[in-house]
């Protein structure tokens, strides 16, 4: 019994960290994966624009919010990369994107 005890807390555990790594920074994830590359701090830069979204709601506020120390964090850790893309891209434009509409194409006239 307190074998199993042990073994469900150690998965419970491991499923935390998983979760820990693995969600944070997503605004830097995901703005590395636009058409033009990661821009300079564009992690933060994404979720700002996405807090401006016409459809966020408070959720998505405080999701972003969680989200921003560790974008931050990661964009630092590209900058260097990040900045000599922007520069080799001629700047690059951040443009909110709401996770319901991920995969629709965006116009940005």
């Amino acid at each position: 019994m307190e074998i199993a005890g042990i073994a469900r807390r150690t998965v419970l555990s491991m499923a935390l960290a998983v979760a820990l790594v693995l969600a944070p920074g997503c605004g830097t994830v995901y703005q590395g994966k636009q058409e033009k590359g990661p821009a300079i701090f564009g992690g933060i830069r994404l979720d700002l624009q996405q807090m401006s979204h016409e459809k966020s709601g408070v959720g998505d506020m405080v999701f972003y919010c969680l989200d921003m120390p560790f974008s931050l964090c990661f964009d630092a850790v590209l900058l260097l990369f990040s900045a000599i893309n922007e520069a080799y891209e001629g700047g690059i434009d951040v443009h909110a994107q709401h996770p319901d509409t991920l995969d629709e194409p965006v116009d940005v006239r």
